[in-house]
């Protein structure tokens, strides 16, 4: 709220956590977690984006043997491998940017 006021001008926007891929007990909790920040962000009037739904809309739910565009451990949490449009090159490209845009 206050950043809010000191910068009215700017684009507030809260990404939600990527899943853990790899460990379908642990994205539980971050999808308990991401539940809980969305709801805080509504009563403050912040958009989301929600990265862990996009990222299992691609990759498919989480699982001990995910490999998403066939990287094994690939968001499992994080996904530093890959090419162009995959990994994070993939999620800036087609959900990030466009939030902001």
């Amino acid at each position: 709220v206050r950043l809010k006021a000191a910068e009215p001008q700017a684009k507030l926007l809260f990404a939600l956590t990527s899943p853990s891929l790899c460990d379908p007990t642990g994205d539980g909790c971050v999808v308990d977690l991401n539940n809980q920040a969305a709801a805080i962000m509504r009563r403050h009037s912040v958009p989301t984006v929600d990265l862990h739904d996009a990222i299992v809309k691609e990759c498919g739910p989480a699982n001990a043997h995910s490999a998403c565009w066939g990287l094994p451990g690939c968001f499992c949490p994080h996904c530093n491998e890959g090419g162009t449009m995959q990994g994070y090159d993939w999620l800036a490209a087609t959900v990030i940017v466009p939030a902001l845009t």
